[in-house]
Order: C-alpha cells, then sequence, then structure tokens
C-alpha cells in the first residue's frame, strides 16, 4: 500500500482495528492529501465522521475525473475495496475515486446507536457531492456509480443536483450496478425480507446481533465463515456488521427502501438518459429479468447491459476484479469523449428538484 506523505492523511488499512479513534478529518483536508490508494478513512461529512475508502494519488486539482461510488445496503464500503481497487488499476488516469458508506451501517468508533432513514442516506451523500463540488475546478468531471441500492440513491442526487452539477463542472457517466429502483418489496427477495421483518422484529434483531458481536473474534470469524461461506478477508469485513446499532440500521434502512422506492423515476431517467449505464444480472432476486425487460422497452437507445457473466448481486464477494474490469471499460470507452460533450443544461435557467439538505 501506498502510504501518505508527511503532512497528508494518514492510512487507515488497519484490518480488524476498527475500534480505535482514528481521526476524522475534514473533507478540505484532502487538498493537501496524496500518495492514497485505496485507503480507508474518515471524513467529516454534514458534521458526522464517515467511513471512505479514498484513491487518490497526488495533491494536484487540475482538470481530472472523480469517481462517487455509493454502496448497497449493508453499506460498508470494504467489501468493494477489490472492485474499485480494479476499476483505479484499469481505467484512464488521472482518476480520483471515494466510495461512502452509510451512516451506522460498519462498526467503528463513530458508530452511534442512531437510526438513520433511507432520506437521511441520501442527504448525507448529497452533503458529500457538493463538498466535492467545492473542493475540485470546474474543469472537473464527476461520475456517480451505485450498487443496488446505491442506483436509486444517485437518482436522487440526479434530481437534486444534476443540472447544478452539470452548469458548474461536468457530469460524467452515471453507472447503475444491479439497481434496485422500482418496486423491491415485489422482488422475491423483498417479499422475504418483508416477511422476516413482520415476525422478527428489529429489537429483536439488534439483540441478537449485539449478542453475537460480543463473541471473540476467534470463535466470530470461524462462525462468519460457517454461516456464509465467505474467504477469511471477507468474513472479517462482514464481522463489522454483527452489532446491534449496525444491524438495525440495515434493517430499518431495508424497511423505508420497501415503501419509497416504487414507480421508476421516468423524469429523472429521461433527463439524464446520455449519461446513464445500467447493468442487470440474470440470477437477481433482488432485481428480476423482468425488471431489465421494463427498462430496456421504456428506453430502446438507452445503454442497458445484461450481464453475461453470470455475476450475482453481491458482486462483491468474490467477483469484484470480474465487475471492476466491466466499469473500467466504460470508463475507458466514454472518457475519449471531452468533458462538457452532453452536459450543457437545457434551456438556460433550470429550477432544481428540492429535498431538505440540513443534516
Amino acid at each position: 500500500m501506498t502510504t501518505s506523505p508527511s503532512g497528508s492523511l494518514p492510512p487507515t488499512n488497519d484490518v480488524g482495528g476498527h475500534m480505535n479513534a482514528e481521526p476524522a478529518h475534514p473533507v478540505e483536508d484532502l487538498r493537501d492529501a496524496a500518495g492514497l490508494v485505496g485507503v480507508r478513512m474518515y471524513l467529516t461529512i454534514s458534521g458526522k465522521p464517515t467511513e471512505t475508502l479514498v484513491w487518490k494519488a497526488d495533491d494536484r486539482f487540475d482538470a481530472r475525473e472523480v469517481l462517487v461510488m455509493i454502496p448497497g445496503n449493508p453499506g460498508c464500503v470494504e467489501y468493494y475495496h477489490e472492485f474499485l481497487q480494479t476499476v483505479y488499476e484499469s481505467a484512464p488516469k488521472p482518476l480520483d475515486i471515494y466510495a461512502v458508506e452509510h451512516l451506522n451501517h460498519t462498526l467503528h468508533a463513530y458508530t452511534t446507536p442512531h437510526l438513520y432513514t433511507l432520506d437521511d442516506q441520501v442527504r448525507h451523500k448529497l452533503h458529500f457531492l457538493d463538498e466535492i463540488m467545492r473542493l475540485y475546478p470546474r474543469t472537473t468531471r464527476v461520475h456517480l456509480m451505485g450498487h443496488s441500492v446505491g442506483s436509486y440513491i444517485c437518482l436522487q442526487l440526479l434530481r437534486i443536483r444534476g443540472e447544478r452539477l452539470a452548469r458548474e463542472m461536468h457530469l460524467g457517466r452515471v453507472m447503475l450496478l444491479f439497481p434496485t429502483i422500482t418496486h423491491i418489496k415485489n422482488t422475491p427477495n423483498g417479499v422475504w425480507i418483508s416477511h422476516l421483518t413482520r415476525w422478527l422484529p428489529r429489537t429483536i434483531a439488534g439483540l441478537a446481533a449485539g449478542a453475537l458481536g460480543s463473541l471473540p473474534q476467534s470463535w466470530l470469524l470461524p462462525l462468519v465463515r460457517l454461516c456464509t461461506g465467505q474467504t477469511e478477508s471477507h468474513a472479517q469485513i462482514t464481522a463489522r456488521l454483527i452489532h446491534s446499532s449496525v444491524a438495525l440500521n440495515a434493517l430499518y434502512m431495508a424497511n423505508h427502501e420497501m415503501d419509497k422506492i416504487l414507480q421508476l423515476d421516468l423524469p429523472t431517467i429521461d433527463r439524464w438518459l446520455p449519461h446513464l449505464t445500467f447493468y442487470y444480472g440474470t440470477t437477481d432476486q433482488w432485481v428480476p429479468l423482468h425488471m431489465w425487460h421494463e427498462v430496456s422497452e421504456w428506453w430502446p437507445n438507452g445503454d442497458i447491459h445484461l450481464c453475461e457473466k453470470e455475476l450475482p448481486h453481491a458482486f462483491v464477494l468474490g467477483h469484484g476484479q470480474a465487475m471492476g474490469e466491466i466499469v473500467a471499460g466504460w470508463l475507458n470507452k466514454h472518457l475519449k469523449t471531452p468533458p462538457g460533450a452532453t452536459t450543457v443544461a437545457e434551456n438556460g435557467v433550470v429550477v432544481e428538484a428540492t429535498l431538505d439538505a440540513r443534516p
């Protein structure tokens, strides 16, 4: 791992040492940071220390590409390390990458008992996007990428900030991976989760997770591997989710997803279709195949892909490199287009959509 030079942000890749109180930095501290290649750190976003994976090789802020990654649920960014490392190594440079956790979806020194709704998580990512827009010059091209419910959040960011982003900077690709953007309550996994949360109150789930999380690591890790079949490195990450606050937040957000993610956001997709890339799986129980058909029929000229590799919805568990190579291929293709070629706001003055952005 490349370490940061004197005066820049320290790396915090101490897997297993997540309860140490690593310092939380204002986002503007990134201005002087360099040598950050796949480094985990805590950035203060809307007043909340947030676990973030950062790829920022130098301290230059001239014309470059920035990619913001928004995870699924649970929103633990460490799952995405191999995937994003592959993207970083294979995509054109200069490219800065930021993967931002969902609040209280990972156990670390800043985890609290507070429960965050889906709208809370949207506001949190909106504040980070605003920080990026303040930090980087107008010549920067900003790309968004969401996995699962992160795709829904990306569309919300476009609905709220898309016009401003297109006016003040350059909007690049918005990549929606295995996107849960319509009627997820009616999907096979959505039905199962709805039944589970109906018969298993969140308090009981939280108590169970808390009890398991109190086990010694020497017991917990083998148990996680036995129950999930995960590799040791992935099991170490999963063990960070076995905590009452983390479990409750994941379930709480999931309940809100079932209630809020209903109809396709046709106006937002129509407006930003030239920037959108959709990627659907063939065996996805969160996004069944008929949803790919629906989107393909609505937008026959859209950049809409059906996976040919049979990658699972949770591609980060064992298939991160394969998915990373696909995403890097898209970036290599689309970055040949000069910034601003398709991002001019239509008809001059545009009234932005609103969501209360107060923390």
